[in-house]
């Protein structure tokens, strides 16, 4: 659908000979995309989030160990092909041994960084800890675009004033389109009277 929206938005009156299957098949992909919107809409309508079950699986499915590359990366100097390596071995090691993220320690750190640099670096486990918790991870993350609560309450602000905009510009624009047809019938009975 986006190839066939991209083919008519460059093509003036978007509706001649040379593209004329493209509109059969833009029309299939918007009957689509629409269906896809309602069920989209009706699976999150009637949807419930159990917070303490997604905190819950966010501490142990490992999602925050990149935070943990950036850090070093950020506080130690090193490269960021280097980082993950560390990172990605301690997580090999953890899982391997059927452990959670709670085992991501100062110990393995200091293990995987000797094996991978030659040298130990040392993070205490409580700085660790920290740094892989989701919630501190989310609350770290500020900018546009991030999932940090003000941020994403910023947005959504955004969001709610565009569609007003956009609301009212499409209230003139029906208005207009009315007044014309209403000139256009009042020109019409002009002309055949």
């Amino acid at each position: 659908m986006i190839s066939v929206t991209t083919v008519l938005k460059n093509v003036p009156f978007s509706n001649n000979e040379d593209i004329f299957e493209a509109s059969t098949f833009f029309q299939e992909g918007l009957e689509q995309t629409l269906q896809g919107v309602g069920i989209l809409t009706e699976a999150v309508r009637y949807s419930e989030i159990r917070k303490e079950e997604a905190l819950k699986k966010a501490r142990n499915n490992f999602s925050t160990v990149t935070c943990l590359a950036d850090y070093l990366v950020k506080e130690h100097g090193i490269t960021f092909e280097e980082s993950h390596q560390i990172v990605g071995y301690m997580v090999g090691e953890v899982t391997d041994k059927g452990y959670g993220l709670d085992e991501m320690n100062e110990v393995l750190l200091m293990q995987m960084s000797e094996k991978v640099l030659g040298k130990e670096i040392r993070i205490n486990d409580e700085v660790i800890s920290k740094i892989l918790d989701p919630v501190y991870n989310v609350q770290q993350k500020a900018s546009a675009g991030s999932p940090n609560p003000l941020f994403v309450k910023q947005m959504l602000e955004d969001l709610d004033t565009g569609l007003k905009e956009q609301k009212k510009w499409l209230a003139a624009a029906k208005k207009k389109v009315e007044n014309s047809y209403s000139k256009l019938a009042s020109e019409e009975a002009r002309i055949m009277n």
